[in-house]
């Protein structure tokens, strides 16, 4: 017991303080980075630890559908939220060692000698008001109030939306006016124009840091337990979203409802899945097994033409190749792994739903063969 508290006591002492590197720098920049270019603390371990919970304040529905995706497979829940974080941290933190890197051209242009990468360091935290203002955006957004103005979304997404020019003006300033500023700020701390700073209250900016992540994940809590099955991706015993998507040899349409009567294999893939093409012979090999089941393969994005002729340089004769090129069926399905395979009853009724390769005899006990 005396350890466990030790250990508690501990750990609390490593949350308060990372909370409050990363929340002093909504308070009292300056005193951080001048704690952080002395080599008295603080570095990029600090923002990456915040970017997960700012992810899952963010991204709620997204996080969602990962975990409800992955189900009991732990493995595959945590790859998927890794391959989710990397793409939710790659782009901000470039951004935020690129302006250091500048910052570092225009001091040695002044004859000041601040070690790059204490710079680096405190150029991080650059990234701390964007995450605040995006929880708030999304907080909002699933609230129903209009966010424009606000980081919850990539800006080369929302610079994708036709919007009129003003809009956009408005946007990068009130999303990352603040993050300029702090790099305003860093650069004449680390130019030596030092100013008297207060030392933060105790605490403040980590209570503030905290209740803010807090609050964004009551919102998404609420939303997503609100929302679940509209959120969550089909499961056994749900029907079949229907789709009318084109056949990769040409031959017209295929509609999921004209195979009514009849168990249907569906298989989401990809011929950029490396998975995907490993697996594709033994499908294949397990359909033309069992010629009272339809196997449709739908490819991801690409065209007809690219998909049939990588079918006819592989010589597979068997199943029908369709093209999701809008993303209908995928969307209906709320695929965001492949290989993804589901299984159809004669009703239409789903009977299996498997994220990656599906064996023989996972497919035979779903269609009901054995």
């Amino acid at each position: 017991m005396v350890w466990s508290k030790a250990a508690a006591k501990r750990a609390e002492r490593m949350i308060m303080g990372w909370l409050e590197r990363t929340g002093g720098v909504l308070f009292f920049p300056r005193a951080l980075f001048r704690r952080v270019i002395a080599g008295e603390g603080g570095g990029l371990v600090d923002v990456m630890v915040l970017m997960f919970p700012v992810m899952l304040g963010i991204a709620p529905v997204s996080v969602a559908r990962v975990a409800a995706g992955a189900g009991s497979q732990l493995g595959l829940l945590l790859s998927r939220l890794v391959s989710m974080y990397i793409g939710f941290a790659a782009t901000p933190l470039l951004a935020c060692i690129a302006v250091a890197l500048l910052l570092a051209g225009l001091l040695r242009l002044r004859g000041a000698r601040v070690p790059l990468e204490r710079l680096v360091t405190a150029g991080v935290y650059l990234w701390v008001p964007v995450a605040v203002l995006g929880l708030l955006g999304s907080a909002l957004a699933l609230l129903g109030a209009p966010t424009w103005i606000l980081p919850n979304i990539p800006i080369s997404v929302a610079l994708r939306v036709e919007v009129p020019w003003w809009i956009i003006a408005v946007r990068i300033p009130v999303s990352y006016g603040w993050s300029a500023w702090l790099a305003w700020l860093l650069y004449k701390e680390a130019s030596g124009e030092q100013a008297e700073t207060p030392q933060a209250p105790p605490r403040t900016g980590a209570f503030v840091l905290g209740a803010w992540i807090l609050a964004a994940w009551a919102v998404g809590g609420f939303f997503v337990s609100a929302h679940f099955d509209s959120i969550r991706p089909p499961m056994a015993g749900d029907r079949a979203a229907v789709f009318n998507l084109p056949r990769a040899d040409g031959g017209g349409r295929l509609a999921l409802g004209s195979l009514s009567g009849k168990p249907v294999v569906i298989e989401f893939w990809g011929t950029w899945c490396p998975v995907c093409v490993k697996s594709m012979p033994g499908l294949l090999a397990w359909a033309k097994a069992h010629p009272e089941v339809e196997l449709l393969l739908i490819h991801q994005g690409g065209t007809s033409g690219e998909v049939a002729d990588f079918a006819k340089q592989h010589g597979y004769k068997t199943g029908v190749f369709l093209v999701d090129d809008q993303g209908e069926a995928s969307g209906a399905y709320r695929v965001d792994t492949v290989p993804s395979c589901f299984v159809v009853g004669p009703d239409g009724v789903l009977t299996g739903v498997h994220v990656g390769a599906p064996s023989p005899g996972w497919l035979d006990e779903r269609v009901g063969t054995r």
